[in-house]
């Protein structure tokens, strides 16, 4: 709801649509908004994160599992000892070399109620319910999809490039980068995003026409 009363205050018309850059758990977010207000979506650049994932191979799994766990545990510990769960925050996030932890002068940035989010899902997921609740989400607005090849595993599943690729407009994308793609390819990525804006925007305005 928050997201939503953002993009509202940011229409310039009660029927403008917006176009959605969403990346990590941005991503998440960002595809929940657009199964619940399809109307107000005109397009959605994601970012190495697909709505679905399939991890593959045991390495995979256990990665996965350690470092989100890990970061659950470091937002319960930082309820009670919030320097302890900020320190545990930093570690991880210098060990995948996340931006705000490589930057001397962002790093305080990082603390451990930003982990909510892991908690959340894993609390959710233990007592056997999904909480975030995109394993049957299909992109229902052209998306640009750009993804890093170089990581230890893949955020995303075949079957979400293929919903993706399903909708006119949209397009996939594979970058030689890690996660943070906007930082380790910064020309290019800007060059993909820019170039698919434009397409978008004149597909936009030619409907609009249209109709």
């Amino acid at each position: 709801e928050r997201l939503h009363a953002t993009v509202r205050a940011v229409q310039r018309t009660p029927s403008e649509r917006v176009t959605l850059v969403i990346h990590d758990w941005g991503a998440v977010y960002g595809y929940r908004f657009e199964a619940t207000y399809p109307a107000l979506v005109n397009g959605v650049v994601a970012v190495d994160i697909g709505a679905h994932m399939k991890l593959v191979g045991f390495k995979a799994h256990v990665l996965a599992m350690s470092y989100q766990w890990w970061l659950a545990l470091a937002f319960m510990i930082g309820l009670v000892l919030p320097f302890v769960g900020n320190l545990m925050t930093l570690a991880m996030a210098r060990l995948f070399r996340a931006p705000r932890a490589m930057d001397p002068k962002r790093r305080s940035e990082l603390i451990s109620a930003m982990n909510f989010p892991y908690f959340y899902v894993w609390k959710g997921l233990l007592s056997g319910r999904n909480p975030i609740k995109l394993h049957r989400f299909a992109p229902l607005c052209p998306t640009c999809f750009v993804w890093g090849k170089h990581k230890p595993m893949k955020f995303h599943s075949q079957r979400f490039v293929d919903a993706v690729l399903k909708v006119d407009g949209s397009e996939v994308h594979e970058v030689k980068a890690g996660h943070w793609i906007m930082r380790d390819k910064p020309a290019e990525f800007n060059a993909i995003v820019k170039a698919w804006l434009a397409k978008n925007t004149a597909r936009g305005a030619s409907a609009g026409s249209a109709r």
